[in-house]
């Protein structure tokens, strides 16, 4: 199962914590998994959560064996219109992520579950036709994200990723 190898080696990945430059931070040290639609159906929630926990828990025992000074918080989040997980590393606080959205803590089940159950595509009768603009302007967009963080910082998730 290639996405289980990929969420496994994260945990080697070489990541660069700058509390000073977050943008570029985020970028350097986030992560696109995708799979096909066979890999998906042949996965479960389960094990797609037991990868990325094995990866919170060796990613904490990596940093603190360094003495890593900078606090890091690993982060996971379903992309709904790319069709990916992604996931992230960073110095910021959990609700200070770079989303340009309101982030909402949720759990590893649900956005597993939410990427390994999402349609591959949406078929043309599914859309609705609007024959003017519609304003979002009053509308809030959230992001539901899981994040573990390294031992230098106060745990955020109150489960044991052990």
């Amino acid at each position: 199962m290639s996405l289980l190898r990929f969420i496994g080696e994260l945990a080697t990945e070489e990541y660069r914590l700058d509390p000073a430059d977050s943008l570029q931070e985020t970028r350097d040290n986030t992560w696109f998994l995708s799979s096909d639609e066979e890999e998906r159906e042949q996965l479960s929630v389960a094990e797609v959560v037991g990868a990325f926990e094995s990866c919170a828990v060796a990613l904490r025992a990596r940093f603190a064996e360094a003495g890593q000074a900078t606090p890091a918080v690993f982060s996971v989040w379903h992309d709904e219109r790319a069709g990916q997980l992604r996931s992230s590393i960073t110095s910021l606080p959990p609700d200070q992520l770079l989303f340009g959205a309101t982030v909402r803590q949720a759990s590893l089940e649900s956005i597993v579950d939410g990427f390994l159950h999402a349609a591959s595509f949406v078929a043309w009768s599914e859309l609705e036709l609007v024959d003017e603009p519609v304003e979002d302007g009053d509308r809030e967009y959230f992001v539901d994200v899981w994040h573990a963080s390294s031992p230098s910082r106060e745990p955020t998730v109150r489960r044991s990723l052990a």
